[in-house]
């Protein structure tokens, strides 16, 4: 006798039980064993498993409801070949006096931990993503809902505006162990507002956004970090090929050819609401991308034009990357990026350039590979970090022209 038919037992004995003590009629006894059976039979229809796709799920029968537990794992050791006489500012010396730079740096560091929790609502989907950084600091990243309404689709929380692609390419479905220069200086981040999404079925997809402005998550209201007001709008064309093909930048041998055209342009004010600066930022890019049979090539460029305080900076960056799968588990890959920046910031040069290589190896996808590239500046840096920072990305601040960072890097997605 199983577990299941001693509890049913059991609590039919205790129905018939009560009925006689208490004098109950058998209609109340029939309407109790109904509702008991049927909220057994609505129990057995909730299902569980893990996609590659969607990690860890649990579904009712009807798909309802849905919770997915998503999670994921960098963890790499960074090496910096440097030239003995190039000074540097470690880590917590940073404001004090400068320090000998040794001709080696290097170590171990957890890049990324993160957690998440999606699924939907009835009709109302969510998504929310807790993360850990190097440093061990807990922070809040996505927190949105999203809802389909009259051929569209309504999205209003915390998450990416809809700016450039390498951006909102997941970072666990990079080539590279880290994103571009040219991305960690332009790039959007994370926002607070609406979101309007038309199309995507089709070769068609338009996204526009009203927020708070280039990377304001987690903050209140009146925080001198937003804009008064920003929007943001974007266009993607699919020549050819399906959209699931570029949800990341490699592709997979005996895949057909896809074409993705994108751009998108943002513009933002502030100056008026709590202690916000009399800021203006208007910024485009655009980019295309090629999927086909072991073959990913990836082009964007990038404008911008700030004024803050009555002064105008106008800077602008170029991202070329090509991937290539030597066999159905082995890709190498290669980035070239370059930052021009605005000779009235007063920086030491006006162009600053990266060459990229790399290999990685599959082991389930991208739910498990490694990750080994050298990042190589093709001239010195100095100056650049005033604008983005380096440490997160495997490099030192100062790095000069010949100097090459190694990053060998494990990836787990669950």
């Amino acid at each position: 006798m199983t577990i299941r038919k001693l509890i049913l037992g059991a609590t039919f004995l205790g129905m018939a039980a009560s009925s006689s003590v208490f004098g109950q009629d058998s209609d109340q006894q029939n309407a109790w064993t109904s509702e008991i059976l049927g909220t057994a039979a609505s129990r057995s229809l909730m299902t569980s498993g893990h996609t590659d796709s969607d990690g860890f799920f649990l579904t009712d029968g009807d798909g309802d409801f849905t919770l997915r537990v998503n999670g994921q794992l960098q963890f790499r050791y960074v090496a910096n070949f440097t030239n003995s006489d190039n000074d540097y500012q470690y880590g917590e010396a940073r404001s004090s006096a400068l320090v000998d730079n040794p001709d080696y740096t290097g170590g171990f560091e957890t890049r990324r931990t993160k957690f998440g929790f999606s699924g939907n609502v009835k009709s109302f989907d969510y998504k929310i993503v807790t993360a850990f950084d190097a440093d061990g600091e807990f922070s809040l990243q996505d927190a949105w809902v999203a809802h389909d309404l009259d051929g569209m689709n309504v999205r209003f929380g915390q998450f990416k505006l809809p700016f450039m692609r390498e951006e909102n390419v997941s970072s666990g479905k990079q080539l590279a162990a880290e994103r571009s220069v040219v991305n960690e200086i332009f790039n959007q981040d994370r926002s607070q507002g609406v979101q309007l999404t038309l199309g995507g079925d089709d070769a068609l997809r338009f996204v526009v956004a009203f927020s708070d402005g280039f990377d304001t998550d987690n903050t209140e209201y009146d925080s001198s970090r937003e804009s008064d007001y920003a929007f943001t709008g974007r266009v993607d064309f699919l020549q050819s090929g399906n959209w699931g093909q570029f949800e990341d930048f490699s592709s997979q041998r005996g895949d057909d050819f896809g074409l993705l055209i994108g751009g998108a342009a943002h513009y933002q004010e502030g100056g008026e609401t709590g202690g916000t600066e009399d800021a203006q930022l208007f910024t485009y890019t655009a980019d295309v991308s090629v999927d086909s049979n072991g073959l990913s090539l990836f082009a964007s460029g990038v404008w911008r034009l700030e004024e803050e305080f009555g002064e105008k900076f106008e800077d602008y960056g170029l991202v070329g990357q090509a991937g290539f799968m030597l066999t159905d588990t082995d890709e190498i890959f290669g980035r070239w990026d370059s930052v021009y920046v605005d000779e009235d910031r007063g920086f030491m040069r006006d162009d600053y350039s990266f060459l990229t290589v790399g290999y990685n190896k599959y082991f389930y996808g991208h739910a498990a590979k490694f990750t080994l590239d050298a990042v190589m500046p093709l001239n010195d840096v100095d100056g650049l970090d005033s604008m983005t920072g380096f440490s997160g990305m495997g490099m030192m601040s100062n790095m000069e022209e010949g100097e090459v960072a190694l990053r060998g890097q494990f990836q787990l997605l669950f």
